[in-house]
């Protein structure tokens, strides 16, 4: 994204490379893309950026903000310690504008800088509504994960089934589960090469996922033309698909929408149209003048 526009940039990796060196790279900007910050090793990604900070170079560094108030309250705590020690030259890497709102992350909001997450799309056959059957539920993985969602998967589930009986409704099995459950819909296995092709014939994508910090396959799906019915993600679907997707704030919202895209092809084509356009607009290649104008941005701001 950033080369073509004249910018030197090193990838280095956090676990077989040398993060601190660089390899001798003269960054002005280090960006820090760590694993969650409740992983045993994350401690060692606080003292990358006290170390890159001291050396006066502008540091953005990924919290994993997931929508949860206990990571926001680590980040506003972390964050805090930073500012302190090194005035701007920190900031805060999130990846929608609409964080910025939050009233838990006010105390930091100047350290907030949004990077426009990195999205790649499958070319697919465009398809009709009477082309497409089924409901995608996501990641078998994370349904079975309570604490990911935004409802109980199982009242989710049922309130799908009571508002569109004829509707099959299935999963992938992308990551393993800690605890498998029976959800009473069809789980199929990963897809590998076969993934765009059997989820772009759904005719409707239903995530659940609310706590986690960005949500990829509803993206993916978006492209392919299939309407998206998501809970609130500020970081994430709410403001990157926006008008192009349904942003749902309860189940029985869930069964009413999902009852009228399921079976009125009209309504279907609103979404999904919008929601194709938007998402492919979205595409790295589409991006990149955006990450360049942010980062620039930044920089001026931490190291004036």
């Amino acid at each position: 994204m950033l080369r073509p526009l004249g910018v030197d940039v090193e990838l280095v990796d956090l676990e077989t490379d040398d993060p601190r060196s660089l390899g001798g790279f003269d960054a002005d900007i280090v960006m820090v893309y760590p694993g969650d910050p409740e992983r045993p090793d994350f401690k060692d990604v606080l003292s990358l950026v006290d170390h890159h900070a001291l050396l006066g170079r502008a540091v953005l560094v990924n919290l994993s903000l997931n929508g949860r108030a206990t990571r926001k309250q680590y980040i506003c705590e972390q964050m805090a310690i930073w500012r302190a020690l090194y005035g701007k030259r920190v900031g805060l890497m999130v990846f929608g504008d609409r964080v910025e709102d939050d009233p838990a992350l006010a105390p930091i909001a100047d350290t907030i800088v949004a990077i426009p997450k990195t999205l790649q799309y499958d070319e697919v056959a465009a398809l009709s509504f009477a082309e497409r059957e089924g409901i995608f539920l996501g990641d078998y993985g994370k349904l079975c994960d309570e604490t990911l969602l935004a409802w109980p998967v199982d009242e989710a589930i049922e309130a799908l089934k009571q508002a569109v009986p004829d509707a099959h409704l299935f999963c992938v099995e992308q990551y393993r589960p800690k605890r498998k459950r029976d959800l009473g819909i069809e789980v199929l296995p990963f897809l590998e090469s076969e993934y765009s092709r059997v989820l772009s014939r759904s005719r409707l994508m239903v995530s659940l996922v609310k706590y986690a910090t960005f949500e990829m396959v509803p993206m993916e799906v978006a492209a392919m033309g299939v309407p998206v019915l998501h809970p609130k993600m500020d970081n994430s679907l709410s403001d990157y698909l926006g008008l192009g997707a349904v942003e749902i704030a309860s189940v029985e919202h869930l069964g009413r929408c999902a009852r009228a895209l399921y079976a009125d092809p009209v309504v279907w084509k609103g979404i999904s149209e919008s929601g194709r356009l938007v998402a492919r607009g979205l595409a790295w290649e589409n991006m990149a003048a955006q990450m360049y104008l942010r980062l620039l941005n930044f920089r001026k701001s931490a190291l004036s």
